[in-house]
């Protein structure tokens, strides 16, 4: 539903001007359709995962895996967002389970 719904709203910002839509080449979109299978699984997996968690902890778990890749822009602080993503982790799978009794 969510990707009808952007898919309803890019093709309402062609028609209203605010945007044009490019010319979709085959071979551009034969090589795209890995990442958009990836991006639908993921999207599957997200609906999947906000049944059984509250939201609130769910956005915890999505921006944790940022941190490893934004430690990359300063490598003095990689051990440091190293041990945050584990204590992410830790209060993720340790307080999920009392929240949702």
């Amino acid at each position: 539903m969510q990707m009808l719904i952007a898919v309803l709203l890019l093709k309402a910002t062609h028609f209203s001007g605010l945007m044009t839509m490019p010319k979709i080449e085959f071979e551009v979109a034969k090589s795209l359709a890995p990442l958009i299978a990836i991006n639908v699984l993921g999207l599957g997996v997200n609906t999947l995962c906000l049944v059984y968690v509250d939201t609130s902890f769910y956005q915890v778990c999505v921006c944790s895996p940022l941190v490893p890749l934004f430690s990359f822009a300063r490598p003095e602080q990689e051990l440091l967002s190293i041990f945050f993503c584990y204590l992410f982790a830790f209060a993720f799978c340790h307080v999920t389970p009392m929240v949702s009794k």
